[in-house]
């Protein structure tokens, strides 16, 4: 996992912190994003660009969803598969964006006989409340996802 250097703040669209990280697309290898999570918190807040409790809770949730739904959808058959995950804070804004080469979205894993799931599609509806835009576009064989939580400007508390 690497972090990107901090950049001065001049407008709410620059980026103030970011980090990118690859983890494996495997159950065991979730715990890696949330590790990623608190470098990027971490390094928000050293370049005066701290993020709120209720921001980092959305973002995080979404972004676990998404993730498990990258590991055991997209990917369940490439056990050598790796998600790419870059994170960025802007003065408005918190951004993720997983990439990983798995089976596009919308094709169904095939359901064994017996196995009706009632809460298929919770995780994106619970991405989706978390978050003010949730995007996904298939490129060049890759799964790309992008997850937005708008936040208040650096050093500006909301009423």
């Amino acid at each position: 996992m690497r972090t990107a250097a901090p950049k001065k703040r001049s407008s709410p669209g620059q980026p103030l912190a970011g980090l990118t990280a690859r983890f494996s697309a495997r159950p065991e290898s979730l715990a890696e994003l949330h590790t990623a999570f608190e470098t990027f918190f971490a390094s928000a807040e050293r370049a005066g660009a701290a993020i709120r409790p209720v921001d980092r809770v959305a973002m995080v949730t979404a972004a676990s969803e998404i993730a498990a739904n990258i590991v055991d959808h997209a990917c369940h058959h490439l056990p050598d598969a790796q998600v790419s995950l870059a994170l960025q804070r802007t003065g408005g804004s918190i951004e993720a964006r997983f990439e990983d080469p798995g089976a596009p979205f919308g094709e169904a894993r095939p359901k064994a006989e017996g196995d009706e799931i009632p809460h298929m599609g919770v995780g994106l509806k619970v991405a989706r409340a978390s978050l003010d835009a949730l995007e996904y576009v298939r490129e060049d064989g890759h799964n790309c996802w992008r997850l937005v939580r708008l936040t208040a400007p650096s050093g500006v508390t909301p009423g």
